[in-house]
């Protein structure tokens, strides 16, 4: 079966910053949902969108899987990006999610939902507490294995 939708995503994600990709991929009304916002409106997607890029550097989606059904597709995905208030400028990686839906009859996405691991974004790459989150984390995770393994 053809990816017609992911597809689409795909080329949507790459040519992001292009004049006009937005119109041309979303329906006016397009819901935008991810953990920090819910936006209605293609106008104010867009904005979200290029002010997100204006503030990082360096970003690339490196595609886990893909799944695909009538009017809708999954894109799992790794993004790598540098932003300088997260993890002092230094690369951060993201894991996520984006879900979007499409009106078959004009093939435009009517709606995005992202789905995204905001400790694995925020809190491992906060300056003052990734380094000791990391040491809680791995305490617990010495703890839950030795709770295991036992004979």
């Amino acid at each position: 079966m053809a990816q017609v939708w992911t597809s689409k995503a795909k080329g949507f994600f790459a040519n992001i910053e292009r004049p006009g990709i937005f119109d041309e991929f979303f329906e006016p009304h397009v819901k935008y949902q991810d953990p920090f916002v819910t936006l209605r409106g293609l106008r104010a997607v867009e904005r979200y969108y290029l002010l997100f890029f204006k503030r990082i550097t360096q970003m690339r989606l490196e595609y886990v899987t893909e799944l695909e059904g009538e009017s809708e597709c999954a894109l799992f995905w790794r993004m790598h990006f540098k932003w300088k208030r997260l993890s002092l400028g230094k690369s951060v990686i993201c894991e996520g999610t984006s879900h979007f839906r499409f009106n078959a009859s004009s093939g435009k996405a009517y709606s995005q939902r992202d789905y995204l691991d905001l400790g694995q974004l925020l809190v491992e790459n906060l300056p003052l507490v990734g380094k000791p989150l990391e040491k809680v984390k791995n305490e617990v995770a010495n703890f839950l294995v030795g709770m295991r393994v036992r004979d």
